[in-house]
């Protein structure tokens, strides 16, 4: 295990200190580390940049509906006002499901 910062990261009129560290083992992908004043009084931010794989990512879209106590009573009051004769009174299946 080493410490990649090697910056001081709290400086004061009085004190300049490495308070902050970034530990990674020896096998990390880490190319190096900065310390950045990004305005804070006090206290510096540290920059790591890393190289990794780049991995690609697909995108999965997924439709669901939700059954919220009013879309089930919206769906029950449509349903009411659909005509189903032409459905329950046809002997024949496939007829029955093409009028639906």
């Amino acid at each position: 295990m080493m410490n990649t910062v090697r910056s001081p990261t709290s400086i004061i009129p009085t004190t300049v200190s490495l308070i902050d560290v970034i530990i990674t083992n020896k096998d990390s992908p880490i190319l190096n580390t900065e310390v950045v004043d990004v305005g804070f009084p006090d206290h510096h931010t540290q920059l790591v940049r890393t190289d990794t794989e780049k991995k690609i990512w697909s995108t999965k879209t997924s439709v669901r509906r939700q059954f919220t106590y009013n879309n089930i009573a919206e769906f029950k009051h449509l349903l009411s006002k659909e005509a189903w004769n032409d459905v329950y009174n046809c002997s024949n299946v496939n007829i029955s499901l093409e009028h639906f």
